[in-house]
Formats: C-alpha cells, structure tokens, sequence
C-alpha cells in the first residue's frame, strides 16, 4: 500500500506477470483536476513510490478503468426476504482481502441454510432468516469494519503514514491487520 494526498493506492502483480495499479481516492480530492492523468500527476505522483511507478509503467489498456461514487457503508444481510451474498451484503473493502472468497463464503452460507430449509420441515423462512444474519455478521462484520476503519486512517495522510510507518517497523502488527481484516479458512471445502 502507498498513501497520497486524499487515497491510497495498491501495486500488484497478476498471474499473468502484469501489475495492477488500483487506488481509492474521494471525490473532493479528485474533483479538481477533472481527469485520471492530471489527477496522477499533480497528487499520485508525488508520492516518490507512484511517481516512478506511473513514469515508467506501459498501460495495457487504452484508457484508465475507473468506478466513481462507491460506498463501503454498512449494508443489510436480508432486504425483502432474500439473502444478500458478496457485496449486495457489503460491498467488499479492497483492504478486507480477496473480496471473490467473501462472495464465495457467503454464498456458502446461504446455501447451507437453504438446503436446510428445503430437508428440514422444521425451519421456516424466518428462522432461516434469522440465522443467516447472525452466521453473516459473526464471520463478515468485524472484518468489514475493520476494514473501513483502515481506510479512513488511509485517506489522513498523517495518520496514514504514522500508520504505515508502525506497520513496516512491526511485522507483528501486520500480521494482526492481515488476520482481522482476511478472516479464517472456510469450513467443509
């Protein structure tokens, strides 16, 4: 992870030997430069790590990809009786980890309960609601909020390179971040 004035941005390599260059940023921040390469150049590259990175990086595709005006706010688990899995129950923070495993472990869940329902006369739809939501929250709410957590620390730069600092200085905390924010293996896979 690498801060700038108003985000943050991650550098990754892909499977395929590309690097991915993704960052957040607020709508404030970026609103004045009214396009991705102004805004790169004035704020991004200014951070010495993006600067080299974007001055030497040869885009693989014709224009920057871009998502504006997302919310990582608290969603419901259930809206009208349905089972929300992956971000229609919280839209993954980019910080919370592979965001595909918590669309796959949620859909898991539901499933689970689901199959229940249709063996067990028993269970009624709103038990199964019921228990979705706690399972839901039990194994997603506290890595979510984690998560936005670190990025409002993320997008202050002060606290965000005191942040980063600690961090490359104490592995130990690292490791706590990557476990509260990453979650426990899935269960019965």
């Amino acid at each position: 992870l690498h801060n700038f004035e108003g985000g943050y941005a991650g550098i990754s390599k892909t499977e395929t030997g590309a690097v991915n260059f993704c960052y957040l940023t607020t709508y404030t921040s970026f609103q004045p430069f009214g396009n991705i390469d102004r805004f790169n150049e004035s704020v991004v590259a200014k951070n010495p790590i993006l600067g080299a990175f974007l001055e030497k990086a040869t885009p693989l595709f014709d224009a920057p990809l871009s998502i504006a005006q997302i919310s990582f706010e608290h969603k419901k688990s259930i809206e009208n009786h349905m089972l929300m899995c992956g971000d229609t129950a919280g839209l993954i923070h980019p910080l919370c980890g592979n965001g595909m495993a918590i669309a796959i472990h949620s859909a898991k869940i539901a499933s689970e309960l689901i199959h229940d329902y249709f063996q067990k006369s028993n269970i009624t739809r709103e038990e199964i609601e019921i228990r979705y939501q706690q399972k839901w929250s039990d194994v997603f709410r506290s890595r979510l909020r984690t998560g936005r957590y670190l990025q409002s620390l993320l997008m202050q730069p002060l606290l965000a390179n005191a942040l980063l600092y600690t961090v490359a200085k104490s592995p130990g905390i690292l490791s706590e971040i990557i476990k509260r924010t990453h979650g426990n293996l899935i269960e019965g896979i």
